[in-house]
């Protein structure tokens, strides 16, 4: 076995310019959202692979509701409260398991991207958001 990493640092569209050349798929989507990114940067699904995503099986209701309200409210992101509240949860831990299907559904999707989704932590909490790849996505699905 042989295991090479490379670091490129760069502008996304330097990034997947050299991702491309160097035998990318061609279904990469760099993340450019203003959220705090993963170190080393965040690999969002390409439209494509976010189709995949959201359509393989249907979504249940409170990811419908989590997906529509972060579409609505773009380029802002969404409080944890206001996602629990408009879900009709009460504890903390229901929110926490309908990401845990969303991750579980992404992770068993094929295709590349680290992230389906943004968020940012403050004082008061999490806050989510969709990268333009998924919004796009939604919208094609006619999911939004």
């Amino acid at each position: 076995m042989k295991m090479t990493i490379t670091e490129f640092v760069g502008t996304p569209e330097e990034i997947l310019f050299v991702r491309q050349r160097l035998g990318g798929d061609g279904h990469t989507a760099i993340g450019t959202d203003d959220s705090p990114a993963i170190p080393g940067g965040t690999l969002y699904p390409s439209v494509e692979v976010a189709l995949d995503f959201l359509t393989r099986r249907a979504l249940s209701k409170d990811q419908s509701t989590f997906f529509r309200m972060l579409y609505k409210a773009h380029p802002q992101k969404v409080h944890a409260n206001e996602l629990r509240k408009a879900m009709g949860h009460t504890k903390p831990s229901e929110l926490t398991g309908v990401l845990g299907a969303l991750g579980r559904r992404f992770a068993n999707t094929q295709g590349e991207g680290d992230e389906f989704m943004t968020w940012q932590e403050d004082e008061k909490g999490t806050s989510y958001g969709l990268p333009e790849t998924v919004r796009e996505a939604l919208k094609r699905a006619g999911l939004v």
